[in-house]
C-alpha cells in the first residue's frame, strides 16, 4: 500500500461535500461498515456533484464513468453514524478526470478514494475529449 499525502487526511483538503449515514445494512458478520458500503458513500458524493452541475446526468449524450476506483481503509465504522463525505478535483487528462474522496466520522478518516473518470459519448461508448468549459465547471465545485 502506498504511503497517503498527509493533506489526504484533512477535512481541509476537500471541496464539495455530502453528508450520509451508516446504515443497518451497511454492516457486515463482524459487525463493522462492509468495504462495499464505503465504495457506496465514495459513489454517493460523485452522483450528488454530477446531479448539481448536470441537472439531467445520467441521461446526456456525454458522461463521466468511472474507471479506476482505490480505497485506503484507515478506521472501523459502526452503526449508527453519521458521515461527511468529502471530494477534491485533482486534475484532468484528455479524456479523463483524477479525483480524490474521503469519508469522515466526524473529524477521523475512515477510508480514502482516489477516482479516475472517462468522459465517453453515450453512443459509441468510446472516450471523447473533455470541453474547456466543462471542465471549468467541474474545477469551480470541486
Amino acid at each position: 500500500m502506498a504511503r497517503l499525502a498527509p493533506e489526504l487526511l484533512e477535512r481541509s483538503h476537500y471541496r464539495y461535500w455530502i453528508s450520509d449515514q451508516v446504515r443497518f445494512a451497511d454492516l457486515d458478520a463482524l459487525g463493522h461498515v462492509n468495504n462495499l458500503a464505503v465504495g457506496v458513500y465514495f459513489e454517493n458524493v460523485r452522483v450528488a456533484l454530477y446531479t448539481q452541475l448536470f441537472p439531467d446526468w445520467p441521461r446526456l449524450k456525454q458522461v463521466f464513468v468511472l474507471a479506476h476506483l482505490e480505497i485506503d481503509y484507515l478506521h472501523e465504522l459502526h452503526y449508527p453514524a453519521a458521515l461527511d463525505v468529502g471530494l477534491r478535483l485533482q486534475g484532468f487528462g484528455e479524456t479523463s478526470m483524477r479525483m480524490v474522496a474521503a469519508v469522515f466520522r466526524q473529524n477521523t478518516p475512515a477510508a480514502i478514494s482516489q477516482s479516475v473518470s472517462v468522459y465517453i459519448d453515450d453512443t459509441t461508448r468510446r472516450p471523447v475529449p473533455i470541453p474547456p468549459d466543462l471542465k471549468q465547471k467541474v474545477t469551480d465545485a470541486a
